[in-house]
């Protein structure tokens, strides 16, 4: 009996709190404009439905249940990107298929560096209570993906962000994401701007990022950027991302 009862308060608080999310458009919980109410609610609903799924096992403890990992896990599933930012939930459609090979040749090439781990796509839990997926992190040592929240809670020492015209503004200096990783105190921030082809390195000065290196298709597209020492093939990335 006092299994049921935590099972049903559990039950009751996040359908409370699913249900607050389904509603949250109005009060701004969203913070794209642009973004499609219907498929925002459906991402809550197969959120809820989930976590009633996870009630109903007998393993269940209350305190298991992460509703903004679940929305994190649901929303992915249905082809959409989920971060927490600022008392908000920012549901993102998935960048196309240009993007994601960008991305994951970056990785491997990156990958290559000794002493390296590097990670694309993955949750990490910021000092400042927000949760971001950026498309590429590292880290100088082996770091531990806590399976239950399916996120990174250790600082990267690099990030990366390839720009989308959905989400650029947000990974641009005054950007909240920029303004995040900067709080955070991530050593290193690389903006990659397929517009422009360009690549931007920022490393944290003291509290706050300063750009220290620049690579343009005008100029030499092979280079060594830091945190990394080894030469990097920009061209093919833009390549990938103008396919």
């Amino acid at each position: 009996m006092p299994n049921q009862l935590a099972s049903l308060k559990a039950f009751r608080r996040f359908r409370t709190q699913g249900s607050l999310l389904c509603h949250s458009l109005n009060s701004g919980f969203v913070d794209y404009s642009d973004y499609h109410g219907d498929e925002y609610k459906q991402v809550c609903a197969e959120a809820l439905k989930t976590i009633e799924d996870d009630l109903m096992k007998p393993t269940f403890r209350s305190e298991s249940i992460d509703l903004i990992s679940v929305m994190q896990e649901v929303g992915e599933g249905l082809g959409y990107q989920v971060e927490y930012s600022q008392s908000r939930l920012l549901v993102i459609p998935r960048a196309g298929m240009a993007h994601q090979k960008a991305e994951k040749f970056l990785t491997r090439c990156v990958d290559d560096e000794d002493g390296w781990e590097i990670w694309n796509g993955v949750h990490l839990q910021l000092p400042c209570g927000s949760r971001r997926q950026p498309d590429i992190s590292g880290w100088r040592k082996p770091v531990v993906l806590d399976n239950q929240a399916s996120q990174i809670s250790t600082r990267p020492d690099w990030v990366c962000e390839i720009l989308a015209r959905k989400t650029k503004k947000q990974d641009l200096p005054g950007g909240d994401k920029f303004t995040e990783y900067e709080t955070s105190c991530i050593p290193y921030y690389w903006i990659v701007d397929p517009l422009k082809g360009e690549v931007s390195v920022y490393k944290l000065m003291v509290d706050e990022y300063a750009k220290i290196q620049e690579v343009s298709l005008e100029g030499d597209s092979r280079s060594v950027l830091c945190p990394f020492k080894i030469e990097l093939d920009f061209e093919q990335i833009f390549k990938y991302l103008r396919e």
